[in-house]
């Protein structure tokens, strides 16, 4: 009996840690469904792959090793980086094309005269616990939002931790003048107090204009999607085309290969990053 009563109140714990946690996001109920229900891509309750794409459980021992402090994972001395130059990057971006790499993701862009911010992540760890889960290599430069321009747009690929934080967002949300998502991650930012007139959805294959001199395409790529145990691929994911007179760049997320690179290389390419 105590062992039933105690495995009643873990599953209860854990039910309302992952109803009330702000990290998790909103989710897409009601009208919202219904809208995401009417895109081509949401098929047998959920956004699918365009080729078919199997989820292999990790075993055991592969979680136990990738959770695992052991062996030659992290660097042993913090990794060399330099102090982002804002000057100096607007300069070359108003010219040409510049870019400011901040780790795994997170890139931001200056393309005519335009400030992109791509996948942020500036938190410690790509998690929804703030003590377990993927933690950031040791760097000798750590930036953080405050160390950034003023952001014109920010572009989101997919809502898994490591492309889309809850504090970033936070520390972005009245710093940016548009957000770029994909179709379902509007719930995500609203719940995080992100204004909705800021927040553009896209589904795949879609195409907007930004001042009109700047262009984006929100392209396929084989992923997956989810930010907690009950809405894996509720949400889109996808690849940027940004197109200008400039220069054009592709972004793309995560995906396994598939034959789609080559069709957005034909409708939006050459690119030049």
């Amino acid at each position: 009996m105590l062992l039933v009563i105690g495995l009643a109140l873990i599953i209860t714990v854990v039910f309302v840690y992952f109803s009330v946690d702000q990290k998790l996001g909103g989710r897409n109920e009601g009208s919202r469904l219904q809208f995401l229900q009417e895109s081509a891509n949401f098929k047998e309750k959920q956004f699918l792959n365009l080729v078919p794409t199997p989820m292999v459980a990790p075993s055991f021992s592969t979680m136990r090793k990738f959770f695992s402090n052991k062996g030659n994972k992290v660097p042993k001395q913090a990794l060399k980086t330099k102090s982002f130059d804002q000057v100096r990057f607007s300069e070359i971006g108003n010219q040409s094309i510049s870019f400011a790499w901040f780790g795994h993701s997170s890139v931001l862009l200056r393309i005519s005269n335009t400030t992109l911010l791509i996948d942020p992540v500036f938190g410690e760890r790509a998690s929804l616990f703030s003590l377990m889960g993927p933690q950031r290599f040791p760097y000798t430069n750590v930036h953080k939002v405050e160390d950034l321009p003023p952001v014109d747009i920010v572009l989101i690929s997919h809502d898994y931790y490591d492309h889309l934080e809850y504090e970033t967002i936070r520390a972005l949300k009245d710093r940016v003048k548009h957000f770029y998502v994909p179709l379902g991650v509007r719930v995500h930012l609203e719940r995080w107090g992100v204004n909705s007139e800021k927040i553009v959805e896209l589904d795949w294959w879609n195409e907007t204009v930004y001042d009109d001199h700047i262009g984006f395409a929100f392209t396929p790529t084989r992923h997956f999607s989810g930010r907690g145990l009950s809405n894996r691929n509720q949400t889109l994911w996808g690849s940027w085309s940004i197109l200008t007179n400039n220069g054009n760049v592709f972004f793309s997320g995560d995906s396994g290969y598939f034959d789609v690179f080559e069709k957005v290389g034909e409708k939006y390419g050459p690119f030049d990053l």
